[in-house]
């Protein structure tokens, strides 16, 4: 696996199940074949997802890092907000 399938993985495992949920439905939807499911959890080879696949998935995972980190700000922000009523 080379480095950044490495760190795409990396920053998938880190996520929620709910957003796990959402790459597996890419996955499915180009490449279902490449999905395997047993007692531990789904796994995918990533070598073997093609690179359109893998930048949907790349693309899905900066989405949500990013929604992530204004929704961080916003909470915030909200806070600071409260010290003020």
């Amino acid at each position: 696996m080379n480095i950044e399938l490495k760190q795409l993985s990396d920053k998938i495992e880190k996520l929620p199940k709910t957003n796990h949920l959402g790459i597996l439905q890419i996955l499915h939807k180009n490449n279902k074949h490449l999905i395997n499911e047993n007692k531990n959890g789904i796994h995918v080879n990533f070598s073997e997802v093609d690179k359109k696949t893998i930048q949907k998935i790349n693309d899905y995972v900066e989405y949500v890092e990013l929604q992530q980190s204004n929704l961080l700000e916003i909470e915030e922000k909200q806070e600071l907000y409260k010290t003020f009523i």
